[in-house]
């Protein structure tokens, strides 16, 4: 007996902004290793600036999505 098929859409969950496309594409051209930082409940973007200056001083790249 055959299964029942699920009916399964593909959509994208998230939709990236130019300005993290900008920064991804300079993370590529740098060739350094990349840091992502993730913000959670009560954090923006921003709230990474001191931590990726850091790191970026340190010899990596880095990225603070939205």
């Amino acid at each position: 007996m055959n299964a029942p098929q699920a009916n399964t859409t593909v959509t994208p969950a998230a939709t990236i902004t130019e300005h993290e496309t900008q920064a991804a594409r300079h993370a590529n051209v740098t060739g350094l290793r990349p840091v992502v930082f993730i913000h959670g409940l009560w954090l923006l973007p921003s709230s990474w600036e001191r931590w990726a200056a850091l790191y970026e001083e340190a010899g990596y790249t880095a990225l603070a999505p939205g």
